[in-house]
Formats: structure tokens, sequence, C-alpha cells
């Protein structure tokens, strides 16, 4: 495990939130916090610089659903209420049109309160990062 690709923390009684309706849920909500970048950046995702802020990440929810074997709509489903829950927000980026793909687009989404989550103002506090 790298060292320098840094940390967060995890409640335990993150897995009886009622938030989740399962652990993969569960999973998907931790795999989000963990790939948003923690700073701003230009990103390439299939031949397109994508901009995303700090505490986004690129997140296209049909291969996703199928990485995580779940159908599209139970994706839809889970991301609109952690949207509710105003856990995360999404904004959409158009992509390159191809031959094949008129109308080509994918999901941004921003883990909303990054900073609590990934500990990053306990760190500055106790210097933890130095």
């Amino acid at each position: 495990m790298e060292r320098d690709s840094g940390y967060f923390l995890v409640w335990r009684k993150i897995w009886k939130s009622s938030v989740f309706k399962n652990l993969k849920q569960c999973a998907i909500w931790i795999y989000m916090i963990s790939q948003a970048t923690h700073k701003d950046k230009t990103l390439n995702f299939l031949d397109n610089k994508i901009f995303v802020k700090k505490a986004e990440l690129i997140f296209p929810l049909r291969k996703n659903a199928e990485i995580w074997g779940i159908t599209y709509s139970e994706m839809r489903t889970f991301i609109k209420r952690l949207k509710n829950r105003k856990m995360i927000s999404v904004r959409i980026h158009h992509l390159l049109p191809t031959s094949n793909h008129p109308s080509r687009k994918v999901s941004i989404i921003e883990c909303l309160n990054y900073a609590f989550l990934t500990n990053i103002l306990l760190s500055k506090k106790f210097n933890v990062l130095s």
C-alpha cells in the first residue's frame, strides 16, 4: 500500500446508516470519497479533457452500475438519494461526439463536506500532514 496516496476516516456506524440500503451502497459511497480529487485538476476521460474541482470525481453511472453489479435504475435511485440527503451534487459534462455516439455525457459527482470527510481540517490543526 502506498503511504502517499492519502487517507480518510470511516466511522464504524456508517455500516448501519439509514442512507444505505445494503453494504454495496455503503461501499460505493466509500469508493466515491476515496476517488474524489484532493485538488483542482484536469483529467483525461475517453480522449476528453475534463476539469474537476477538489472533491469531485468522474462517475459514469452505467459503467459503475455494471462494475458494482447493480442495475442502472438502482444506481440512479442511489445517486438521487445521496443528492436528496445533501451528500453529493451532480453535474453533467458533455463529451466530444463520435460517429456512433453523437451525444455523449458523463456525470461529475462532488462529495459535499469533503474536507470533513477526509479529515483535512483536523490534519492541519494538529499538523499531521507535515
